[in-house]
């Protein structure tokens, strides 16, 4: 069994959220909705005229100059922040037909426009396609950057609890407690003072929640473990490079029946018709559906959560394929002119791909390898099913099916372990040379 040692000790910022369920009333329920409403116009306001400077080459004065550079600017027909936020003062806020937007919290305007900002500029240097506008009732939420205070298990919410009061929440978190505007939370039995960076606010259902992100100082002490190569699957999660495998939860699965028989229910409804107005009945079983779904999510990141904080305290170092989960997950229909091969049994499998959360597992991985102070490599996903692991011969035929049997060389192991070692091996190779970079002499040129 290899066995390393990463050293390092040094300080640094870890972020982490916790997510609540607010406890609200019909009046807090009408004043939310209203804050998500209003930050989802400013996006779509914005993002219209900014679409529409950009077809007509138009753009208008900055409102902080000094800020800026017109020559410097990557698309100057484009509003930038600080000059929607002198947009959104000096003229929407002051006319009538717009002056709803006065009732928003400025701070959660101001984080709608920031993000605009964002999206623009990446988009811009090709990070990122061009933003979209955002639909009634889909992703429902806005952000408030500061301004949030707690007091005696409740929150302080601007614009919506008022001055003197707060709104309850559901404390499922037993080792982080809020009081004021700062927090503490326990690690190692030993409560550690952290500072509250932001809070946002999201509707799922109708429910509302809220996500508070923590800032803090933790020392990451060096990790001495082992290496491990990780093989993610749909039967079995993952099967590792020492030879245990995690039978996979498929918690979609499970509830297919449930949700089939919810949406039945749903069809024959009020509302289920296009441009038919719904129901009561029919909101009813849609929040019974929403509810379904949210049990599933919650269910399935639960169980990453276990699973990734286990591995990443486990072993120093950790490995696995850098897999394109969207690409995988692709379906295969194809056009009226080329239409996709075994449409059904690919479906199945990108159900089945999606339902494991692989591409979440891997997000976990790689914050929280840094939590712990083991490291995350990703290597190249192609022949690792293929390739013997004992003589290196790379064939197709050496899988067949839950045996991998080398033609060349005869060595029998079970097909997921052979992939899980060659992953390994694949990570100890970057590993060596990276190392040999770092220790290698420094050269001269001329």
């Amino acid at each position: 069994m290899l066995v390393i040692g990463l050293y390092c000790n040094i300080a640094m910022e870890i972020l982490k959220a916790y997510k609540y369920k607010l406890k609200t009333n019909k009046k807090t329920k009408d004043l939310l909705n209203a804050q998500a409403n209003n930050a989802r116009f400013l996006w779509n306001y914005f993002l219209a005229m900014n679409k529409r400077r950009s077809e007509q080459n138009r753009y208008i004065l900055y409102h902080r100059k000094k800020r800026y550079d017109l020559k410097k600017r990557s698309n100057p027909s484009f509003l930038y922040k600080f000059e929607m936020q002198y947009y959104l003062k000096e003229f929407l806020k002051k006319s009538e037909e717009y002056s709803f937007v006065k009732k928003g919290d400025s701070q959660a305007s101001q984080i709608v426009l920031q993000n605009l900002d964002k999206a623009m500029l990446d988009c811009f240097k090709g990070l990122r396609g061009f933003p979209k506008f955002k639909k009634k009732g889909q992703a429902v939420g806005f952000r408030y950057p500061q301004g949030v205070t707690f007091k005696n298990g409740g929150v302080y919410l601007p614009k919506i609890t008022g001055r003197k009061k707060t709104t309850g929440f559901h404390n499922s978190f037993k080792n982080v407690k809020f009081e004021g505007r700062k927090c503490k939370i326990k690690e190692d039995g030993v409560w550690i003072e952290a500072a509250v960076k932001n809070v946002t606010i999201t509707k799922d259902g109708e429910d509302f929640f809220m996500s508070v992100q923590i800032a803090y100082e933790k020392n990451i002490k060096s990790k001495i473990g082992t290496i491990v190569g990780i093989d993610l699957g749909t039967k079995d999660i993952i099967t590792t490079s020492d030879g245990h495998k995690l039978e996979a939860k498929n918690f979609l699965r499970k509830s297919e029946h449930k949700i089939a028989k919810l949406n039945r229910k749903l069809s024959v409804k009020q509302g289920a018709k296009k441009g038919e107005k719904q129901s009561n009945n029919y909101k009813k079983v849609n929040q019974m559906l929403t509810k379904e779904y949210r049990k599933i999510r919650n269910r399935r990141k639960d169980f990453l959560h276990k699973l990734t904080t286990k591995l990443s305290k486990n072993h120093a170092l950790l490995v696995c394929e850098d897999l394109n989960v969207k690409h995988m997950s692709k379906s295969a229909k194809g056009t009226i002119e080329q239409p996709g091969r075994k449409v059904k049994s690919k479906s199945g499998l990108n159900k089945s791909i999606l339902d494991q959360g692989w591409y979440e597992l891997v997000r976990q991985l790689e914050y929280k390898t840094t939590w712990y102070g083991s490291t995350l490599k990703k290597v190249d996903p192609r022949f690792t099913s293929q390739k013997c692991n004992s003589c290196g011969f790379v064939s197709k035929a050496n899988r067949k099916k839950k045996t991998f049997l080398c033609l060349k060389c005869s060595h029998k192991d079970d097909s997921d372990v052979n992939a899980a070692k060659n992953i390994r091996a694949a990570g100890l190779e970057i590993l060596a040379s990276s190392s040999k970079k770092m220790t290698s002499p420094m050269t001269s040129s001329g």
